[in-house]
């Protein structure tokens, strides 16, 4: 994921922005078609004049389509709000998407779950100021939490982590049951990869 803080200037975002139907887009795909998990990465999506936060869902090499983050902060005034919620489904597992914010808005992630949906995979970017960082270091993970009880839903967070420019994030990175019990998550300020059968 490229992280949208990472970028100040705004002609920086146009600069690093794709469009999904682009030849660019078409290649890194392809150098993807080796891979067997199922990818669900952050880009900065162009849309003839308009500008996403989206994530994107690829499958050996293919897009299977796109989720355009709906509740936007203050800081993103340069990105056009998405209205809609796709679910997909693959190998039996109906999943959704939510961007970061958007975990903060019980109807994002119950607009997924209407839709029949056993997974909301949630990437986010927390990079903050150390005294908000701090402030949310405990909050996210009982944010997502809630969300995952209120809609019976697993959830599948991944973050950022490290320092980078007089900011910080703690990461987030877990699964979470459908219950609100955390199942499996890695450590503050390190890095890693869960592992973990829903299907079984």
């Amino acid at each position: 994921m490229l992280p949208p803080s990472y970028i100040h200037q705004p002609e920086g975002y146009r600069k690093v922005a794709i469009g999904l139907s682009c030849d660019e887009f078409s290649r890194i795909a392809t150098r993807l078609a080796d891979l067997k998990p199922i990818l669900v990465f952050g880009l900065i999506e162009s849309d003839q004049n308009d500008l996403y936060n989206t994530a994107v869902v690829v499958r050996k090499g293919m897009l299977l389509g796109r989720y355009r983050k709906t509740m936007l902060l203050k800081g993103e005034s340069m990105f056009r709000a998405g209205s809609e919620h796709p679910v997909f489904e693959i190998d039996g597992l109906r999943f959704g998407i939510n961007l970061c914010n958007d975990l903060n808005f019980p109807e994002c992630a119950r607009a997924i779950a209407e839709q029949g949906a056993e997974l909301l995979v949630c990437p986010c970017n927390n990079l903050m100021i150390p005294a908000n960082a701090e402030l949310w270091k405990y909050k996210h993970q009982e944010v997502r939490r809630l969300r995952a009880r209120e809609t019976g839903m697993h959830l599948l967070s991944s973050d950022v982590v490290g320092a980078w420019k007089q900011r910080v994030s703690y990461g987030s990175t877990s699964l979470i049951g459908s219950d609100g019990n955390v199942r499996s998550e890695i450590d503050f300020m390190r890095e890693g990869m869960l592992i973990w059968d829903l299907l079984s």
